[in-house]
C-alpha cells in the first residue's frame, strides 16, 4: 500500500511534524526567556499554542477512522 492512501497514513506524518516542531519551538522559547528576550518567547508560545492544539486536532481525527473510514470520510466532506 502506497504511503498516504489511507486517511491514517495521511495524518500520522502531519502529527510527527507538529511534536517535532513543539520541542524545537520550547527550545526557541526557553532560549528567548534565558536571552531575556520577551517579545520573542511571547511569540514563540503563541505558535506553541497552535502547534498543540493542530496535534490535539491531529490526534483526534486518528482515533475517528476506528468508526470506518468511509463514514471519517463522509463526515469530512461534510455529508
Amino acid at each position: 500500500m502506497p504511503l498516504g492512501e489511507t486517511v491514517p497514513q495521511k495524518l500520522h506524518p502531519g502529527l510527527e511534524l507538529e511534536r517535532h516542531a513543539i520541542v524545537r519551538l520550547n527550545r526557541g522559547v526557553a532560549m528567548a526567556t534565558d536571552k531575556g528576550d520577551h517579545g520573542s518567547s511571547q511569540l514563540l508560545e503563541g505558535i506553541v499554542h497552535g502547534a498543540e492544539a493542530h496535534a490535539e486536532w491531529l490526534e483526534t481525527q486518528l482515533e475517528l477512522p476506528q468508526l470506518g473510514e468511509t463514514l471519517y470520510l463522509a463526515g469530512q466532506s461534510g455529508s
